[in-house]
């Protein structure tokens, strides 16, 4: 099993606010379960917990050639982080202190490692992972690459100008407006 951790600290939230949203997701809990249930809560912390429990599923995937769902979450640690000191000005020229309060943020999830495939070729064995399919290999060949760029550049220069502008502007839709008439005095 390997760890995979995402942090957030400083975040100008008080801790008891984060531990309540914390505590809706729950030890070994899959990834996507615990984001819908996050994304579904009023709080702001969701938003924020949220957001560190996408970085750690993006170091997973980046570090360890993770899938998402292989995920679960391990713990979540809210700690509190330093108090903005501040002063509130009342009556006869005294003042009330106010803190400012911060935490820092920690999920680790744990995900199962994949073993590499070894393949023995005459006296060397190499290690093959898995290929991982890119954007651009979904795109078709003809549509790829300079030479596409090139043929849509002639294109435009057969068209004349006149031509260019008008479906220029007949592309954009001109917003409706409603003209009211002003009551006679």
């Amino acid at each position: 099993m390997v760890e995979i951790k995402s942090s957030l600290k400083y975040h100008r939230e008080a801790p008891r606010k984060i531990r309540l949203v914390a505590g809706l997701v729950k030890k070994n809990t899959n990834i996507i379960d615990a984001k819908n249930q996050l994304k579904f809560s009023p709080k702001k912390a969701a938003r924020t917990l949220l957001s560190v429990l996408n970085s750690a599923v993006a170091n997973a995937k980046h570090n360890y050639n993770l899938e998402e769902g292989d995920l679960k979450i391990r713990e979540i640690i809210i700690n509190e982080g330093p108090k903005l000191k501040r002063w509130r000005p009342v009556a006869m020229g005294s003042a009330h202190p106010i803190e400012k309060k911060t935490s820092h943020i920690t999920v680790v999830l744990e995900g199962a490692l994949v073993k590499k495939k070894k393949v023995k070729l005459g006296k060397k064995s190499e290690e093959i992972q898995p290929k991982k399919e890119r954007a651009i290999d979904k795109i078709p060949e003809k549509d790829r690459g300079p030479e596409r760029v090139k043929e849509k550049a002639e294109e435009k220069k057969k068209t004349p100008f006149w031509q260019r502008q008008r479906e220029r502007i007949f592309k954009k839709e001109a917003p409706k407006r409603k003209f009211f008439q002003r009551k006679s005095i």
